[in-house]
């Protein structure tokens, strides 16, 4: 069997413990293995209506890091920022404003054409 090398790759662990506690320690991982683990699968067998499913057993894991890291383990990219309720009023003051412009050069367009 020829040598393949995952050292680029992020360790994933199933390993199902007889009482998992995935608030404490982590998957039992193989002798040699290093210790690096990103997910751990700790449960096949997880109640899916407890988690909104119709299946009976659901997969149970656990990230091993932060939200950031998980949002950059699964590619996601931070989302816009919503726009503060100041910026949503500076944004109606101004469309205010441009009406009233747009309004007195209508009338200006109205007066000339009276006047031809």
């Amino acid at each position: 069997m020829p040598h393949v090398d995952l050292s680029d790759y992020d360790w994933v662990f199933a390993r199902y413990p007889a009482s998992p506690d995935p608030q404490v320690g982590g998957p039992k991982i193989p002798e040699g293995c290093r210790e690096d683990w990103k997910k751990w699968q700790y449960s096949s067998t997880g109640e899916g209506s407890l988690f909104g499913c119709e299946s009976t057993y659901v997969d149970l894991d656990v990230f091993h890091g932060t939200v950031e890291d998980l949002e950059d383990f699964l590619g996601l990219e931070e989302p816009d920022p919503v726009p503060t309720l100041t910026e949503l009023e500076l944004a109606l003051k101004e469309i205010a404003e441009l009406k009233t412009r747009a309004s007195k050069v209508l009338s200006a367009l109205v007066e000339m054409a009276e006047l031809l």
